[in-house]
């Protein structure tokens, strides 16, 4: 992880939620994968230079902090560990659980086969031809078909070039490596989460439930190893909201540093795929109210961060392989037709004229439905359950919709003891309903509101407040709803799974790779257990664990009962 430790120090020098280290390391991280994509894009001599020399400089700056013991609190922090490792665990679980089955020829396709029928578009690999191309020094112009360069943001393309060198030594085919470090950035979503769980003030146990919701799920299964960069994105936006959410709890403004921290997550977030942008306004509104509306200064900061981020590439896009706005006209304009010469505005102005009202209102109507979903032609088989938790909104949450009726009730009845814990879950769900309202009404349509169409990050905050809401719940009762959830997972997505193409039949298992997957899975659920019951995990995830308490005091550190309330049901 190259900005952990520089994560580490903002942190603490800043005096930020130490909850927010990894997430920020991350997106540190890909700050110098964007850096990377454009040193490689001048020459790849000089990319090579940049992304080896970065990597270098990252490891004996992390030596040299080891040496004067700075990375004990750090390792020893459980905002650092607990995230990391589980991170470390899901991702080699999911992996385990695709590769689980004979890979074929081309391991960077392998989940759109796996689960589905293979017709997918091929999203999850036009960052790595983008690589590809900067790296043998080719012209990345026109990308795929109808594709551009220009089409999709390149953060993922800088991020996969970064580690691009380390490919030689390591030895891994081409489209594996990609696999790996995409689903390594991917798997964000677990910090941002975490992120999320500790700016709302949850306890223990109800973040080990959440985090578990959340890993057993279709949704974040699957986009973790379709490695189109949507959860990457939504991870980094997530976390300029539990940023911005402080200031909101806090009925003040957010500072210098909190604007321009959540200016510069957001843009990144923006650079790894633009579905974000639905989210972005909403996150933006929770601020205008007279306590929490930001100052000059701070909009200034936000704006120019925003401004350095996203200029480069939006004159890579004017200037270098325009005009790039073909999935603007797509979405917002219903315009398939990538040959269309009109600006972005033109075309959503005439689609709305000649569209007339009558069907202006059916679109929208049927942008409203969609987000349920009841297609009569998908019968009740594992693929066609799939099919719906890939496809619609409600669908995709599955039991985590009873959390809707737990909410009721606690505006109903006013219980005092969740109070706090009902104005923060309110918070969120009011920045849902404003992201579901404004994708409603931007997307043309019809039926445009299927969940790979929009914001990832609305839906990480769906799945986390959901999950949130169940956790009042009785103890029994949570736990059958989320062994059904894990059973329906399991059949569904694990062994219900193989499917045919013409150079590929994936029937046989992988012995190691199926052992790797349970063996994931066990340490995922004994890290969740351990953080439910509040207990050290075993010394041996923690080889670094000398003089913790008195570091950890010298440098104010918070402990973890200053950061969770107790929002468990009263006995």
């Amino acid at each position: 992880m190259l900005g952990l430790p520089l994560a580490w120090l903002i942190i603490q020098s800043q005096k930020l939620n130490p909850a927010y280290t990894l997430i920020l390391a991350i997106g540190i991280s890909a700050l110098a994968g964007y850096l990377s994509f454009w040193a490689y894009f001048l020459t790849p001599v000089f990319g090579i230079l940049f992304s080896t020399g970065l990597i270098v400089l990252a490891i004996g700056y992390a030596i040299f902090l080891y040496r004067k013991r700075a990375l004990t609190g750090l390792l020893a922090s459980k905002d650092v560990y607990f995230p990391l490792l589980l991170m470390l665990a899901v991702g080699l679980g999911y992996l385990a659980v695709l590769y689980g089955i004979n890979t074929g020829d081309q391991p960077d396709q392998l989940a759109q086969l796996r689960f589905f029928d293979g017709t997918f578009p091929p999203d999850n690999v036009l960052p790595k031809i983008l690589a590809d191309r900067l790296y043998n020094g080719e012209d990345p112009r026109p990308l795929l078909g109808d594709w551009q360069s220009s089409d999709r943001p390149p953060l993922q393309a800088g991020i996969f070039l970064l580690q691009r060198p380390t490919a030689e030594l390591t030895n891994l085919r081409g489209g594996l490596h990609y696999q790996i470090i995409g689903t390594i950035a991917q798997c964000s979503w677990v910090a941002a989460v975490w992120a999320l769980c500790r700016t709302i003030k949850l306890a223990a146990r109800p973040i080990a439930i959440i985090m578990a919701f959340c890993i057993f799920s279709g949704f974040f299964f699957f986009h973790s190893l379709f490695v189109w960069p949507k959860l990457l994105a939504a991870a980094l936006v997530v976390f300029a909201c539990a940023v911005l959410l402080t200031a909101v709890y806090e009925d003040r403004p957010p500072t210098t540093i909190e604007a321009g921290l959540a200016a510069g997550v957001t843009a990144l977030g923006m650079l790894a795929h633009g579905g974000v942008v639905f989210t972005v306004p909403a996150i933006a509104l929770m601020l205008v109210r007279p306590k929490t509306f930001p100052g000059i200064r701070q909009i200034i900061v936000g704006f120019a961060v925003l401004l350095v981020f996203l200029a480069p590439w939006s004159a890579y896009q004017k200037l270098y392989e325009p005009p790039a706005n073909h999935l603007v006209k797509w979405h917002l304009a219903g315009v398939i037709d990538a040959a269309d010469k009109r600006s972005s505005w033109e075309a959503i102005v005439d689609a709305y004229r000649n569209a007339g009202v009558a069907q202006i209102l059916h679109n929208k109507r049927t942008n409203v439905t969609e987000l349920v979903g009841n297609p009569p032609d998908q019968s009740n088989t594992n693929y066609g359950r799939r099919s719906r938790e890939y496809f619609y909104v409600f669908r995709g949450l599955g039991i985590l919709n009873v959390g809707w009726l737990v909410y009721l009730w606690l505006l109903l009845k006013r219980p005092a003891a969740f109070k706090d814990f009902t104005h923060r879950i309110g918070t969120i769900l009011g920045v849902i309903l404003v992201s579901l309202l404004f994708w409603i009404g931007v997307m043309f349509g019809p039926a445009a509101t299927t969940i790979h169409l929009g914001s990832y990050a609305t839906m990480i905050l769906l799945f986390a407040s959901l999950a949130a809401l169940v956790t009042p719940l009785p103890r029994l009762l949570i736990y059958a709803l989320l062994a059904f959830q894990i059973v329906r997972f399991i059949i569904d997505w694990v062994v219900l799974t193989a499917v045919s193409s013409d150079t590929i039949l994936m029937v046989v298992p992988n012995t190691w790779l199926f052992g790797l997957a349970i063996l994931s899975t066990v340490a995922t659920t004994y890290l969740l257990y351990g953080l439910s019951h509040e207990s050290q995990l075993h010394p041996a995830f923690l080889p670094i664990k000398t003089n913790l308490d008195s570091y950890l005091h010298q440098h104010h550190a918070q402990d973890d009962s200053e950061q969770g309330s107790t929002i468990e049901k009263p006995e």
